[in-house]
């Protein structure tokens, strides 16, 4: 688990940047640990050739991914979290239609 400064300072980023889904947040409050740990820790959860590379620019965010292995998510748990998110309603565009042109 991040060390509590580390923890702190990435729940001030989430409340500088927006709010967390409710379901992350909910998972994270349970497991003691970040909304984007627990994101982190279903994405390496799904297949082993599955390996998320999350960027970052500060040490604190290093931290916080790295804090992702020790979060101990069950397979119930994993497929709870699977579950719960594919009922969301995801709104907007994934990006603006300049640069979605680009990845095409």
């Amino acid at each position: 688990m991040c060390a509590p400064a580390s923890l702190a300072s990435a729940r001030r980023t989430c409340k500088q940047t927006g709010p967390s889904p409710p379901l992350l947040t909910r998972w994270a409050n349970a497991k003691n640990a970040t909304p984007a740990q627990i994101a982190l820790a279903w994405l390496l959860a799904q297949r082993p050739f599955i390996v998320p590379i999350p960027g970052t620019r500060n040490i604190d965010h290093l931290e916080e991914n790295l804090g992702t292995l020790a979060v101990d998510l069950s397979p119930a748990g994993v497929q709870r979290i699977s579950t719960e998110s594919a009922a969301l309603t995801v709104h907007g565009e994934r990006m603006d239609a300049g640069n979605m042109a680009l990845v095409d």
